[in-house]
């Protein structure tokens, strides 16, 4: 819940007509502080929509959750279709926006599901591992993805298909539900790749999407504000490391922000606030 709130405050940010709807998997009482804006939703909503119940069967157990949660995704996004929302962006909980982001939500009038690309290395001399990933774990991220309601066909595809398997196996070429999203442009023909190098910045995109500092804000390429950073575990340990420093501002916003509404943090966000407390 720390997380939701902490995304629904960089979302008011800078609009404070996006509604957030969250899901909530557990069964959470008296912390759900609902507004006009941000609004709950319990998995007995979903009980009557398509896929639901194939894919509650199969994923939820204690060991398979995680399955659960993201399997769920499209299910919950044609729930909010049938409640007659017209466009609806996934947005996973450990993402910040630093940015307006309206031009997202723009792009949904022209095309029907937008993509948002992991970015990882495309030239295997810098690293093999890395640009290997690009075929087993997907081309786009599963944590920001944008359908309209004329994508629907899609996004019943999506959790089809989530239903029969959400596993990682890449020498059958599943990777969850993230690797599913490499078929999209085929399933839907009005798709659109976002090529805005400052969405979805995260650790695994430094090669590709280098972060310069210009007057005291990060872009990436010389050329992209930052609009939201995808705050990947791994990422605050790069920055406590010295490994990628650029982002450590963002770090120290997005955790004392998330230490403000409850949030645990990990050692490596202690460390870097510590360290800019101390230097501050």
């Amino acid at each position: 819940m720390p997380y939701a709130k902490t995304l629904y405050q960089s979302i008011q940010r800078f609009n404070n007509n996006a509604r957030l709807q969250v899901l909530v998997v557990d069964a959470v009482e008296g912390m759900l502080d609902e507004s006009e804006y941000l609004s709950y939703y319990s998995l007995d909503q979903l009980i009557d929509t398509q896929f639901f119940s194939e894919i509650k069967q199969k994923y939820f157990r204690k060991h398979r959750i995680d399955r659960f949660r993201w399997s769920i995704k499209p299910v919950f996004v044609n729930y909010l279709f049938q409640l007659d929302f017209d466009k609806v962006i996934i947005v996973d909980s450990d993402v910040h926006f630093f940015n307006d982001f309206e031009f997202l939500f723009d792009d949904l009038n022209e095309y029907n599901i937008i993509l948002s690309p992991h970015w990882r290395t495309l030239d295997p001399s810098f690293d093999e591992g890395d640009f290997s990933r690009n075929y087993t774990n997907g081309l786009y991220n599963g944590g920001f993805v944008g359908f309209n309601k004329k994508s629907q066909n899609a996004v019943l595809w999506w959790a089809k298909v989530c239903s029969y398997k959400c596993e990682i196996n890449p020498k059958k070429g599943f990777y969850d539900d993230q690797g599913y999203l490499t078929l999209l442009p085929l399933i839907e023909e009005k798709v659109k790749i976002i090529h805005h190098r400052g969405c979805n910045v995260a650790s695994w995109n430094n090669i590709e999407n280098k972060r310069n500092e210009i007057d005291d804000e990060v872009f990436i390429n010389g050329k992209y504000p930052i609009i939201f950073i995808h705050f990947s575990n791994k990422i605050f340990e790069r920055a406590a490391k010295g490994i990628d420093t650029t982002l450590k501002k963002y770090i120290i916003d997005y955790s004392k922000s998330l230490a403000s509404n409850g949030a645990m943090l990990n050692k490596y966000q202690k460390q870097l606030i510590k360290d800019y407390d101390k230097d501050n």
